[in-house]
């Protein structure tokens, strides 16, 4: 969707999936935030498998604003 709304544009982005229901044998937590991406797997007594953490520049994603000049 986009719209116009004063001297600037908006723009949403929808996303649509469907998904069939298995049963669950793990647990994940993710963690994100504006300079990285944490993510920690768990089996279901509490043992961790895996923690793993990226750097990712959600900073610049987020907080960039992109200017229209009128013509």
């Amino acid at each position: 969707m986009v719209k116009y709304y004063g001297e600037s544009f908006w723009i949403s982005v929808y996303f649509k999936k469907t998904v069939k229901s298995v049963k669950p044998k793990n647990i994940m937590a993710i963690d994100l935030n504006f300079d990285n991406l944490t993510l920690a797997v768990f089996t279901f007594n509490g043992r961790l498998i895996i923690l793993k953490g990226f750097r990712i520049p959600l900073r610049n994603i987020l907080t960039h604003r992109i200017w229209v000049e009128r013509i």
